[in-house]
């Protein structure tokens, strides 16, 4: 008997431990899974917060300018636009602003009237103005303007209507395919305006043909030293974002390079060409994105030739290579 009690007893103490270790093994297993799971949760947490303060602060870049967005669209009829729908409207300035001489500019001191001026510039065969900009009508194309006496001429301007009705002269309706280059300068009655060539006869544009829009504004424009000066403070702007705290957005090192910069930009203002804007219809046989990146450079080159006009073309990596701006 005392050797069948035994026997139980060792069968209950093996019992027992396999029931200890099973349990042990259960409750490590809790463990790891419970410091994995806690592990898990404070790196996604530092990961939410660093991109809540990714998102509350602006980039370096986007905290020197904002830029409209070109990379363009395509309607369903297959015509481009390389930006907004509409440019935004430049008034023409005061006659106490003067157009700023050389390629230095001085501390801004005149009106907050955006600059006009008329520029053209040919690239590729497009024709490029401040306003609009389109490519030219065949010659003989249209009516015969130069027939025309003085008052005759201003009367059929006149009567030219951008979106209903006919011409009191129907020979001054657009031949097809064409149509009159509007938002220039001279006035309508109804409220258009129209482009006049040299000679003052209003200008035909070919629809669908590839058009840029370039306007004069107001803008942050330093003289060499100047912008060398800033491009440096813009250096240092970044490596303070880069050093706040990660439980901060600011930090006091940051926010006064930033009033240091908008002081520079308050103070050294001048005419800067803004856009260009553009359109067209992407030319049949050509594939669309080859069509855009012949746009964009075009573009480039446009705004490059306005800024090199100004003799200001040090500038080239702030308005128009900004991802070249601190190298």
């Amino acid at each position: 008997m005392f050797r069948d009690i035994l026997k139980n007893r060792l069968f209950i103490g093996a019992l027992a431990f396999f029931v200890l270790c099973v349990a042990g093994s259960l409750l490590y297993m809790r463990h790891v899974e419970q410091q994995t799971a806690r592990e898990l949760a404070e790196t996604q947490e530092r990961v939410q917060q660093y991109t809540d303060r990714q998102n509350r602060q602006p980039t370096p870049e986007a905290s020197v300018r904002a830029e409209p967005q070109q990379d363009g669209h395509v309607h369903e009829d297959g015509t481009f636009h390389a930006g907004p729908h509409e440019a935004p409207p430049v008034a023409a300035p005061p006659p106490s602003v003067a157009k700023p001489a050389g390629d230095v500019s001085v501390p801004f001191v005149g009106a907050d009237a955006p600059f006009d001026d008329p520029y053209l510039q040919m690239v590729d065969g497009f024709t490029v103005t401040s306003q609009f900009a389109i490519m030219m009508a065949p010659k003989g194309v249209g009516p015969d303007w130069s027939a025309m006496s003085a008052e005759e001429l201003a009367d059929a301007i006149e009567t030219i209507n951008k979106t209903h009705g006919a011409p009191r002269d129907d020979a001054l309706w657009p031949p097809e395919g064409y149509s009159y280059a509007f938002g220039g300068t001279t006035s309508l009655s109804n409220g258009d305006n129209v482009w006049l060539d040299d000679n003052g006869y209003p200008i035909l544009a070919k629809r669908g043909a590839p058009f840029f829009d370039i306007a004069w504004v107001e803008d942050f424009r330093p003289p060499p030293d100047v912008y060398a000066d800033y491009k440096a403070l813009h250096e240092r702007y970044i490596q303070a974002f880069l050093n706040v705290p990660d439980d901060s957005t600011t930090s006091p090192e940051l926010e006064q390079i930033s009033a240091e910069k908008k002081a520079i930009k308050a103070m050294y203002r001048g005419r800067i060409p803004s856009g260009p804007f553009g359109g067209g219809m992407v030319p049949s046989g050509m594939d669309p994105p080859q069509y855009f990146r012949q746009f964009k450079e075009i573009q480039n080159q446009l705004k490059l030739n306005a800024l090199e006009s100004e003799g200001i073309a040090y500038l080239r990596d702030y308005y128009i290579y900004p991802e070249e701006f601190t190298k």
